[in-house]
């Protein structure tokens, strides 16, 4: 009767599990990609049990039948001696059985465990290979396609502001900080894009981009190197700030870096000018002015309900903006102001000019050029020596 129960359990189990099966492939948009399921493993091993169980009754069967019914106590004491014996035996076939296969279900899915820990990291280049043709097979698949996306998705949006916020560090809202803003440009942008047009025609955009890209590269690698957080590129402009999302220290350290910043890329176009002509109309060297500000800022995850970007508001943001555009009059590549000179005076070789008035402001504020690293040994020591070194003419 308890076998009975047992084939009718397993009657049932093996109907439900095939109408799972079936939804389960239904769902699927790889029919191919589902051979062997775990559930139909499953069932493999059961049967397997039930087989063995079945067959060891019928060799005390045939045992029994084989003695013509002379039973005796060592008859059944023997009987049984084998029952049991043949008892250890499955249930150490099944220890074997049920070990290998959870076994190879534990390693891949530790494998997948490992690999949502390095996506929860920010690591999205992953290389994983499906090692069975089950659901975990599949699922791995799934978590390969995933990590493409999500690194093709980190290119379109800031990597460091999405993991901290996904990590809980940020927020929703906004609040004070105390930041420094940089703002830059590229000198004569309009006049190049016109020349790239007027040059190659219908292939003048992929070459902008191209050229674009390059130097937005070199520029966004100064930024990282130094702990800046990266707001946005708006055509040629670029937009950073220090100590907003993420802080050295002190508001001082993070206008030490974002100063640092301007002279890295200073240095960087230097280098990359080097191999590029002024005659080039497809790779023409690049010259940039850059403004830089601190104070009080707002900062915070701002947008509509469907895309947000984390970014800093404020009159220093304006301001910085404002220094950006007095490059071009004053002759110069890096201006900062009063608030920021006031926290890097003893680190930077700086120059003041004539009381300015910044665009939206109506009080005129003290303006510094900067020069470079106070304690360098090569190098520009003067503005003058800048100017030279960069080939800007005063107008």
């Amino acid at each position: 009767m308890t076998y009975c129960y047992i084939l009718h359990f397993y009657a049932v189990f093996a109907e439900n599990l095939e109408i799972y099966m079936g939804n389960f492939q239904e769902n699927t948009t790889d029919d191919n990609f589902i051979r062997f399921s775990i559930g139909a493993k499953l069932v493999t091993i059961f049967t397997i049990l039930i087989l063995l169980s079945l067959g060891s009754i019928a060799f005390l069967v045939y045992y029994f039948a084989g003695q013509d019914l002379k039973i005796n106590v060592e008859g059944i004491n023997a009987a049984v001696r084998s029952y049991l014996y043949l008892t250890a035996a499955v249930l150490f076939l099944s220890i074997v059985i049920i070990w290998l296969f959870s076994k190879s279900i534990s390693s891949e899915l530790k494998m997948l465990a490992d690999a949502a820990g390095k996506i929860e990291g920010g690591v999205f280049d992953l290389d994983l290979e499906p090692k069975s043709r089950d659901e975990i097979g599949y699922l791995t698949s799934g978590f390969q396609r995933m990590s493409r996306a999500l690194g093709a998705f980190s290119h379109f949006s800031n990597r460091e502001i999405a993991l901290r916020a996904m990590r809980g560090e940020i927020k929703p809202g906004g609040l004070s900080k105390q930041g420094t803003v940089f703002f830059s440009k590229i000198c004569g942008f309009t006049e190049k894009l016109e020349n790239f047009t007027g040059k190659f025609g219908k292939e003048a955009p992929d070459r902008i981009v191209l050229w674009l890209n390059d130097y937005l590269t070199r520029m966004t690698e100064c930024v990282e190197k130094t702990n800046g957080l990266f707001d946005k590129f708006m055509g040629d402009t670029v937009m950073a700030h220090w100590g907003t999302a993420f802080s050295a220290g002190s508001p001082a350290k993070d206008a030490f870096n974002c100063v640092k910043t301007a002279l890295m890329m200073r240095k960087a176009l230097v280098i990359m000018n080097k191999t590029r002509r002024a005659s080039d109309p497809g790779n023409p060297p690049i010259s940039i002015s850059c403004g830089i500000n601190t104070g009080l800022v707002t900062a915070g995850q701002i947008g509509s309900g469907l895309r947000v970007e984390y970014t800093v508001i404020g009159e220093p943001v304006d301001i910085a903006s404002g220094i950006e555009s007095l490059n071009k009059t004053l002759g110069t590549d890096i201006l900062i102001s009063e608030a920021t000179w006031k926290l890097v005076k003893y680190f930077f070789i700086t120059e003041e000019f004539p009381l300015m008035i910044i665009k939206g402001r109506e009080k005129p504020m003290r303006i510094f050029a900067v020069v470079n690293h106070i304690s360098v040994t090569s190098g520009p020591k003067t503005l003058a020596e800048v100017r030279d070194l960069l080939g800007i003419r005063l107008i």
